[in-house]
């Protein structure tokens, strides 16, 4: 999904920004009637404690509920896994 006009209301207010923080993207696609809507922010504070980017992840269901927070952390083969 690339526009707004794709996505349902509670979604499209998420990628407007009104309750993401500043400078995160998202991403959307969508399968079988299934949304899935991700959020992304590189994280500097744990970035530097860890020394690597830092990236956390915010995945919502269609009607604008959280459904899972991730923290990830960039591996040296530039890999993402998730943090412990």
């Amino acid at each position: 999904m690339t526009s707004l006009s794709e996505l349902s209301i509670p979604l499209r207010r998420l990628a407007r920004k009104n309750a993401l923080p500043e400078a995160a993207v998202w991403l959307a696609w969508g399968d079988a009637g299934a949304t899935w809507f991700v959020t992304g922010a590189i994280s500097l504070e744990l970035s530097r404690e860890r020394g690597r980017p830092v990236l956390q992840l915010l995945v919502y269901k269609e009607n604008g509920a959280l459904d899972e927070a991730l923290t990830c952390v960039q591996t040296g083969a530039n890999h993402w896994e998730r943090c412990a």
